[in-house]
Order: structure tokens, then C-alpha cells, then sequence
């Protein structure tokens, strides 16, 4: 195994490439070390593409962590074949503090990106928790306690979160329908409310993902639990795929992001 073998079967960029080379290094320093390694926080489509490369499996086990049940954000845990200790995640919960207007999504992510730090040091953002809570790499965690002091037009402050604080879980929707078919074509009309033909249609315009990854035919088949994004319109899962109905029609229930 080596990165260019892995990057030509599996990358389709650059940052594709980068990506495989990064955790190809983690998986063999785990390995000859015997030892825990961690990544920085990466996308969920960055988590799906490193569940393809399947030679990692043959040097280490490799899960993913964001600090919390439904983060969207988390860090690899490199662990090698058959070697078993506790460890501690390096991600800090960090409360955000102020007076005034609630902040959005992007007043706190700008507040620290701000501050120069990169991207990939930082988790999900919570803006709809109260309290509002962002998830930093470990190592970030006190620049950002002792420089983060402004969000939009308020004056902050972070704190390291309890460890019994509340964390809410997604708003969403949920929808009762029937589908011809497993389709995922089927599956948006019915969660985003819109024509089949509009479906189609926004498969074709590349505005579909699946787990995070782009769709290329409105036939392509979902299974219980799968997410689909929809650009400009949001996020869909396939929640329970039930029984048929006396026309054949199969039962299923969707939860769609609010």
C-alpha cells in the first residue's frame, strides 16, 4: 500500500489526494508506533470518501468522533489492528457567551476564523443549542478562550462547557408517505414536497448528494437511515422503510432538517 496506489483508485482531486496522504501517514504511525492517532475535524463527505479505502482496514480501525451523537463535523481515532486502551478525544466543548440578539451560524464561525486559525480546528458550531456551543480541536481551545471576544455586534466570551450540559438534538420534521420505489428520485418528492420531475431534474443539475456525496441518476437506490441534501432546499432522512400497501406502495417515514 502507498498514497499514490490509494489516491489513483480512490481520489478524483487534489484535496482528495491530500486527504488520503494525511490519514495514510496517521494509519501507519498508529501502526508501527502501536498507538492512538487523531486527524483534524473533517466534512462528513471527507468522512465518507476515507469508509471507501478500504487497504486501511488491513492497519488500523478507524472511527470517527465530533464530540457529540449527531456531529456532522468529527475528527478520525486511528486505532491498529487488535491493540485496545482508553483514550481521550482532543475536542473541547466551548459555551459561547454574550448579551443581545442571538448569533448566527456565521457570526460565530467568522468570530473565529477570525482569528486566523484554519478551518479544520473547529467542529460544529450549535447555534440553535442554548447555550449556543462550538466544538474546537483540543490544542485551539485556550487561544480561542483568551482571543475570541467579538461575534457579529456582540461582545463574547467562551467558556469550557460542563460536562452535563444539554445538547439538543436536530429540529426536523417528519413526514408519513408512501413511495413506488426506493428511488431517490421517489424519496425527494415526497420529503422536500416538489414534483417528481422537479427531482429529476435536480439530480440532473447536480444538486443532489447522498451521504454527502453527489448523486448522478435519479434511479440510484436509498436505504433506511441514508441523508440527502438538496441545494437551496436542505436536508432529508430516510428515517424507516416500512411494509406495502394493499397497491403495492412501499410505507416509509422521513425526517426533514428545519
Amino acid at each position: 500500500m502507498n498514497t499514490r496506489e490509494l489516491s489513483d483508485k480512490y481520489a478524483k482531486s487534489d484535496d482528495e489526494r491530500l486527504l488520503i496522504a494525511k490519514i495514510y501517514d496517521l494509519v501507519r504511525f498508529a501502526d508501527d508506533r502501536h498507538t492512538v492517532c487523531f486527524s483534524s475535524f473533517l466534512t462528513p463527505y471527507e468522512q465518507t470518501l476515507l469508509k471507501k479505502v478500504s487497504e486501511f482496514k488491513n492497519y488500523a480501525n478507524i472511527n470517527f468522533d465530533g464530540g457529540y451523537a449527531d456531529a456532522e463535523r468529527r475528527i478520525a481515532v486511528v486505532m491498529p489492528l487488535g491493540f485496545e486502551t482508553e483514550y481521550k478525544v482532543p475536542i473541547i466543548a466551548l459555551t459561547i457567551n454574550y448579551k443581545g440578539q442571538r448569533l448566527s451560524h456565521r457570526d460565530i464561525l467568522g468570530s473565529v476564523l477570525g482569528l486566523g486559525i484554519k478551518r479544520e480546528t473547529i467542529g460544529d458550531i450549535l447555534d440553535q443549542n442554548e447555550p449556543q456551543i462550538v466544538f474546537v480541536a483540543e490544542k485551539m481551545a485556550d487561544f480561542l478562550m483568551q482571543n475570541a471576544k467579538k461575534a457579529g455586534k456582540a461582545e463574547i466570551s467562551l467558556l469550557i462547557a460542563s460536562d452535563d450540559i444539554e445538547i439538543s438534538s436536530p429540529n426536523f420534521k417528519e413526514i408519513s408517505a408512501t413511495v413506488a420505489s426506493l428511488r431517490i428520485d421517489s424519496v425527494i418528492s415526497e420529503g422536500f414536497s416538489i414534483s417528481r420531475s422537479k427531482a429529476v431534474d435536480a439530480v440532473k443539475l447536480k444538486r443532489v448528494f447522498l451521504n454527502y456525496v453527489e448523486v448522478s441518476s435519479p434511479s440510484k437506490e436509498v436505504s433506511e437511515g441514508d441523508k440527502i441534501s438538496l441545494r437551496g432546499l436542505g436536508k432529508i432522512r430516510l428515517a424507516k422503510v416500512g411494509g406495502k400497501s394493499r397497491k403495492d406502495r412501499i410505507f416509509v417515514t422521513i425526517e426533514r432538517y428545519v
